[in-house]
């Protein structure tokens, strides 16, 4: 098998063992997993999109892994390996009571295009093979449809390069900042002396602490053979690879710690579009898997994430939205102290536009009190 980029498999595996040590790829994988995990899972009535206690939402709690600890690594192995795994727990009435979190050492699956079936061995679950049923398997990029590959699969030729000139900083750094070269002598000299003239440099001048002024034979010229970290863009080289990285996570470079062209303006921007151009798209495929397996198709409920949790950072933004939602009658006060984490109050369930009761379509008397005297 062959990678996006025609690479062989076994160079694909070392690349992609390597990928999460590139600090943008850690960066990456990091702000996408932690902002999902942290979402508030919640059951809904399908029809009238109200929050229910339904035992369902207990397996996120029961399970080995806290609730943020289990969806992270659900996602981090769907960005790294492709495929996020958990197998489900089911009681005699066919119920979900719990999910067991399957590291991709843990388990394989085999996909038979003529049945349209995937079957899943997961050792430490079953020892038969086990129906895609049962098994959540969270993915978004596939070759097939069905199985999922990691992004370090289309992405592997820009991490190569990535991996290269991080491999080559190190390189340079560990030597002092030198560069390569060579000794020159303008006679001929036997092998004895040219082993004997290299070990003494090297042994001079080639050491991790070395600060020695070289001092040459008359008859030895040293000519350098390499060019510093700027005549070889190595650091142009690091820029260009962070924002490829982002590319391909669809991240702003600035959010990975591309500052060189941040504003404000352009940050806030940046959240903004990564909570609905980078985030939107996962929740609806984590949300989409959990349905299907949890509750199915025809069930009166379904998987919620709540992402305006994502938005609660930018006060002045949520302030304005709540504002909006209530000033229009869309939310009642209390639904807007909800979101924000504060307690009911009184007669505050009624959704009211500035004096009109929705509940009784009535127009609310307002006296004024300077009239009345006239």
């Amino acid at each position: 098998e062959e990678s996006a980029t025609g690479f062989s498999l076994g160079y694909y595996i070392k690349q992609m063992a390597a990928s999460t040590t590139l600090s943008a790829v850690f960066a990456a994988v990091e702000l996408i997993s932690n902002s999902l995990a942290q979402l508030p899972i919640h059951i809904k009535n399908r029809k009238t999109g109200e929050i229910v206690e339904h035992p369902v939402e207990k397996i996120f709690h029961t399970s080995l892994l806290s609730k943020f600890i289990l969806m992270k690594q659900l996602i981090t192995d769907m960005l790294i390996n492709g495929s996020g795994i958990a197998y489900i727990i089911r009681n005699s009435q066919n119920v979900p009571t719990g999910l067991v979190y399957c590291a991709k050492r843990e388990w394989s699956s085999t996909y038979d295009p003529l049945n349209g079936k995937i079957l899943y061995k997961i050792p430490k679950c079953s020892t038969s093979s086990i129906p895609d049923s049962d098994v959540i398997d969270l993915y978004k990029n596939s070759t097939n449809g069905v199985e999922g590959k990691g992004l370090i699969f289309y992405a592997l030729r820009t991490l190569s390069i990535y991996n290269s000139a991080e491999q080559a900083a190190q390189n340079y750094y560990d030597s002092g900042c030198k560069i390569d070269g060579i000794l020159k002598s303008s006679r001929r000299l036997s092998a004895k002396q040219q082993s004997a003239i290299q070990a003494a440099w090297q042994t001079a001048h080639n050491g991790y602490s070395s600060a020695a002024i070289p001092v040459l034979d008359i008859d030895l010229d040293y000519v350098p053979i390499s060019g510093n970290a700027n005549e070889s863009q190595l650091l142009e080289t690091r820029k260009f690879s962070i924002q490829e990285v982002a590319r391909y996570f669809n991240l702003n470079p600035m959010l990975l710690g591309d500052l060189s062209h941040t504003a404000y303006n352009s940050l806030e921007q940046a959240q903004l579009e990564f909570i609905q151009h980078t985030l939107m798209p996962y929740i609806e495929l984590i949300q989409d898997e959990f349905n299907r397996k949890l509750f199915g198709w025809d069930s009166d409920y379904v998987i919620d994430l709540d992402e305006n949790h994502a938005m609660v950072a930018d006060k002045s933004a949520t302030s304005n939205y709540l504002k909006t939602l209530t000033g229009a009658g869309i939310l009642s006060i209390n639904e807007a102290r909800h979101q924000l984490g504060y307690q009911p109050i009184e007669n505050g369930d009624d959704h009211i536009i500035p004096f009109t009761n929705l509940a009784q379509n009535t127009i609310e008397d307002q006296k004024n009190t300077d009239l009345k005297d006239e």
